[in-house]
């Protein structure tokens, strides 16, 4: 099918409904009905990312071959379970990063609201130095405010396995 054809041509039902791309988290959580709580493809980029590129310099900075990046995207919008991202398949990790970064950058809803990272931000500012002086009593008060802004964030265990993986 020649290019001018392939644009003409009426899009396909695989065309028209992404699987996992641009799908709301909770939805395809559902839909994938994993013990987990989180997508498998952060399951298995992450998985695959801690296994082989914790020592690469630079890893989320680089996205790897565009070409490489929609072959495994294809793979995930078909099947995920099938997707196997060792690396005998992928050996350029950044490819995986890519993808991920992707999915992330492509989710209807962010995982962290442009609200809740502002009242963080706010919050931020707002806390003195532990060492501050002038009322300690407070402190505990603070600390607890500042820890309660985490009940903000999605019910989905996605946050988690992220906040671990950047750990």
């Amino acid at each position: 099918m020649t290019l001018v054809e392939q644009w003409d041509a009426p899009p396909r039902p695989s065309d028209r409904e992404p699987r996992v791309f641009g799908v709301e988290l909770r939805h395809l959580v559902d839909k994938e009905a994993s013990a987990v709580k989180v997508p498998l493809l952060i399951q298995k980029s992450v998985s695959e990312i801690e296994k082989r590129g914790l020592k690469v310099v630079g890893l989320y900075r680089l996205c790897g071959s565009a070409a490489v990046k929609k072959e495994l995207r294809d793979a995930f919008e078909k099947d995920s379970t099938a997707v196997n991202l060792s690396e005998e398949l992928y050996p350029d990790i950044n490819v995986v990063t890519g993808i991920l970064k992707d999915y992330l950058r492509e989710l209807p809803s962010p995982l962290i609201t442009n609200t809740l990272y502002e009242v963080v931000l706010d919050a931020m500012s707002k806390r003195p130095p532990k060492s501050a002086p002038n009322r300690p009593e407070l402190e505990p008060q603070r600390s607890a405010q500042t820890v309660s802004l985490l009940n903000c964030l999605p019910e989905v265990e996605k946050v988690r396995a992220l906040k671990k993986h950047i750990d």
